[in-house]
């Protein structure tokens, strides 16, 4: 996904009708931590 791609996918979820469910939360933000962080490289406790 290019810079522009995110950026504009980024915009979109601001601009939703309604309020995202906790479950689909997750999984946007899951999105976002993996396009802005990378993969995970610590241990879980």
């Amino acid at each position: 996904m290019s810079q522009a791609e995110f950026e504009k996918a980024a915009e979109e979820v601001k601009r939703l009708k309604s309020q995202p469910t906790d479950p689909e939360m997750l999984e946007i933000y899951s999105h976002f931590k993996q396009a802005t962080v990378g993969d995970v490289n610590t241990r879980r406790s």
